[in-house]
């Protein structure tokens, strides 16, 4: 990576290897927490992964999540097989001819799965954001369209 140093409005400059030195660790530990607190209502991250990729999309099926995952069928499906068995996601094959073709839908509880875990990582992510000083939540509010555009391209392969 480059190491071009950006002009931070008289600051002194940081180029774009310095800010990710110092962002990926934050994000590590910030995405760990959240982890926990998923995990302390029993889903783990890739249950919330795909509950919110079939809540997005309800009556997709396996190979297209794969596809968005970059991942295999048979990997979706054992983790769908999971859900199915927690009584979070159901299948319903009636919408297609093509038998291998399923339609993933998530249940009241998957519905209320994901909504606990949201309100538990938002309370304790507000938390910690009542906790900064004002002009710090205000930086971060501002820094929000930048990391989100972090995420805009795909994984390259």
């Amino acid at each position: 990576m480059a190491r071009k140093a950006q002009d931070t409005g008289g600051g002194p400059a940081v180029s774009e290897e310095d800010i990710a030195d110092q962002l990926r660790p934050i994000l590590h530990r910030l995405t760990r927490r959240l982890r926990w607190e998923a995990a302390d209502e029993g889903v783990s991250s890739q249950d919330l992964l795909l509950l919110g990729i079939i809540k997005l999309r309800p009556g997709i099926g396996v190979s297209e999540i794969a596809g968005i995952e970059d991942t295999t069928p048979s990997t979706i499906s054992a983790h769908i097989r999971r859900l199915r068995a927690v009584g979070w996601v159901t299948v319903d094959d009636s919408f297609s001819d093509d038998l291998r073709r399923s339609h993933l839908t998530l249940t009241k509880a998957g519905q209320e799965a994901m909504a606990k875990v949201r309100r538990r990582c938002n309370d304790w992510l507000g938390q910690k954001i009542e906790e900064l000083p004002e002009r710090e939540r205000q930086k971060l509010a501002e820094a929000l369209p930048a990391i989100a555009g972090l995420l805009k391209s795909r994984r390259k392969t």
